[in-house]
């Protein structure tokens, strides 16, 4: 082979491999090296010095895919490249190591193996090539192996570090079982997620029996309002060290000392905190408190970096279950396994809906909704379920609409009604529930209890009431504010979450009450019947805005598609899922990086999938750059929190769609081919 063959056969091989790593960049070399010089087999493996044994890591024959296998070195021809870096056999190999049945079996005649070593000396394993007729020249293999062993080597050495990590993980949980003080996590919502054994032995009680229950359940009643002091600060990042009496199982109140941090989700969005919890009961002196705090320290750090890792991880469940799904075909344990993970990231997803609910943000889609079916419907859901002497009352105009989120007005209304009903459980009464279109007058609106958008005039107002025991001021001025209840163990985040309904929806809340007087909450909302329709209308584009070119709509599929996400794991997921699923998939980690792919693709995309919030260009600018250049590929625009700048952009643009995060590929599809069909 001549030099400009080599140079050409090298640059075919390092495309081939370029962009993959791992299992994925030994299989490409393997595959590549059968392909280009037509020899039999190619092999890419690992030494395992402790055992002295060769581990193939990717086996091609002619290039089809052979199962990976272990075997001892003696009496093999790898044993001769591990002495001397190289082995070189051009014919007759079989005969000079007939201790290696392989060989014989088969049939191979000429053999050459090439050390992989890493940057630090160390031999990591080996390239090989066997054929079963004689080869003459082993020098093109031979150059072509001397590019790519430095490479191989330190993909097997960063294997090596991987489950290295994974070890240390596996330590460092024995080390939090074996730990002397409590270990102790909560969720967003203060369902304890974990305890360590020493925190079971603090508790008096077994681990199952704590797990899923709320932190309250564990403290004193003169102890919850402090907590929850605590736990709002948690909320706004801080981090400190205070002292908390627990309650045993038992009755007994142990005193302790708690190092707290919050942990937050790869967003930055508060998704619990974690507690290092030692008990104090019997030395509570200054001097051992400071002792205890500078000695949990660095465990606080480690630990948080452990809860950091964790959210990492967390980021790309969804996608690689939904990927390991579509591949499981003979195991039908664990297909009902991986569907529990999905089920479970849908449960995360509901958790974060109710979260962003409380602090305004918007949790879906907002379209028409029937308010008169909304209504009629809850009140028929729950009438049953009321106590006796407690009456539900609906009242409700015909023909009510509004635009907005519908689950999150269901969540809404279903609290109010709730909460009306749990003040007339002792008493009994009425819950009066009305919609209609009324006259408000600013005054009302003055006495929101939350900003709003909302003119005086004909208004849509939703009003629950009761005729119950009504609250006195000091509680009626906290009753919105989150985990505040008047009702034991009770997580109070129900009005919390109409408080934050009602600011995503830019409408006013006003709650008159006094004691003795019973209770009515309002509702109010910004827009009038008539600007219904026109606001749940399909945007119109404005005169000079182009509709995706009929030729590069979605199919179902065969697409051409580039998915554009700065997370590199749950992009590479992602991606991973889009292929599975028949499709044609690039990535790139930057808005930036995007516009480069869109003017460098020899073949134009079919399909965008773009994430809102990133680095180096966000996908809104991105692709309001790509509109400006009369690129209409059609695109979905990706975002955990959607931007009003991001929803009006796609208002006006027929070729983009807006998708909540988190979301699968599939779901990323359908949504796709269902509006750009």
């Amino acid at each position: 082979m001549d030099k400009a063959s080599q140079e050409s056969t090298l640059a075919r091989l390092l495309e081939a491999t370029s962009g993959v790593t791992g299992d994925a960049f030994f299989d490409a070399l393997a595959r590549g090296i059968t392909e280009l010089f037509g020899v039999r087999h190619a092999l890419v493996s690992r030494y395992v010095g402790e055992r002295d044994e060769i581990e193939v890591l990717s086996w091609r024959d002619e290039g089809r895919h052979r199962d990976t296998t272990c075997y001892e070195l003696a009496g093999t021809p790898c044993a001769e490249v591990l002495q001397q870096s190289s082995f070189m056999a051009a014919r007759d190999v079989w005969r000079a190591f007939p201790e290696d049945t392989l060989l014989r079996a088969e049939g191979i005649e000429a053999y050459f193996g090439r050390t992989l070593v890493d940057e630090h000396g160390a031999t990591r394993g080996m390239l090989t090539v066997m054929h079963d007729a004689p080869v003459e020249d082993f020098s093109p293999i031979e150059a072509v192996f001397d590019v790519f062993a430095e490479r191989a080597a330190a993909v097997i050495a960063r294997a090596a570090a991987m489950e290295g990590l994974r070890q240390r993980e596996a330590r460092l949980s024995s080390i939090l079982e074996a730990m002397s003080e409590g270990v102790w996590e909560i969720d967003a919502d203060n369902r304890t997620t974990f305890v360590n054994a020493r925190m079971e032995e603090i508790l008096r009680q077994p681990r199952g029996a704590m797990l899923g229950r709320s932190m309250f359940d564990f403290l004193p009643d003169g102890a919850r309002e402090k907590a929850s002091d605590n736990v709002d600060r948690r909320r706004r990042g801080i981090a400190e060290h205070h002292d908390s009496p627990l309650r045993c199982s038992d009755g007994e109140i142990v005193w302790t000392t708690m190092a707290t941090k919050p942990m937050l989700d790869q967003e930055g969005r508060y998704r619990g905190a974690l507690a290092i919890v030692t008990d104090v009961t019997h030395a509570r002196a200054v001097e051992r408190r400071l002792a205890e705090a500078h000695k949990l320290e660095g465990l606080e750090l480690l630990a948080a970096g452990v809860a950091h890792d964790f959210n990492n991880v967390l980021g790309v469940i969804l996608a690689h279950a939904q990927l390991a799904a579509r591949r499981v075909t003979r195991s039908a344990d664990v297909a009902v396994s991986l569907t529990h993970i999905e089920d479970a990231v849908g449960r995360g997803m509901r958790l974060t809906r109710r979260l962003r609910a409380y602090a305004g943000a918007a949790t879906g889609e907002h379209e028409r909704v029937d308010v008169t079916a909304l209504v009629e419907g809850i009140a028929k859901v729950l009438a049953p379920t009321l106590p006796s002497g407690v009456a539900l009352e609906p009242h409700v105009s015909d023909d009510l609409e509004l635009v907005g989120d519908r689950s999150a007005l269901e969540q809404a209304l279903l609290n109010l009604i709730t909460n009306a009903r749990d003040a007339l459980a002792q008493s009994g009464g009425r819950v009066r529930v009305e919609a209609a279109m009324r006259d408000v007058a600013a005054s009302t609106l003055e006495r929101s209890r939350i900003p709003h958008e909302v003119a005086a005039g004909e208004r849509l107002v939703i009003e629950v009431s009761d005729d119950g025991p009504g609250m006195e001021r000091s509680i009626a001025d906290r009753i919105f504010d989150p985990f505040f209840t008047t009702r034991g163990a009770e997580r109070g985040l129900g009005l919390a979450i109409v408080r934050g309904v009602a600011k995503a929806h830019g409408a006013a809340l006003v709650l008159d009450t006094a004691a003795g007087e019973g209770a009515r909450f309002l509702l109010v909302f910004p827009r009038s019947s008539d600007e219904v329709a026109a606001a749940a209308r399909p945007s119109v584009p404005p005169p000079d805005a182009e509709a995706p070119d009929a030729a590069a709509r979605p199919s179902a599929a065969g697409l051409r598609i580039l998915l554009v996400d700065d997370d590199e794991a749950l992009r590479l997921g992602v991606e991973a899922c889009l292929r599975d699923l028949g499709h044609e998939v690039d990535g790139a980690a930057s808005g930036t990086a995007a516009l480069g792919r869109v003017s460098e693709a020899e073949r134009p995309y079919s399909l965008l999938l773009v994430d809102l919030h990133m680095p180096d260009g966000d996908g809104l600018w991105a692709l309001q750059t790509l509109r400006g250049r009369g690129v209409t590929v059609p695109a979905v625009l990706v975002s955990g929190a959607p931007s009003a700048e991001a929803a009006a952009f796609v208002a006006q643009d027929p070729a983009t769609v807006l998708a909540t995060k988190p979301i699968g590929a599939a779901e990323l599809l359908l949504l796709a081919t269902s509006r750009f069909e």
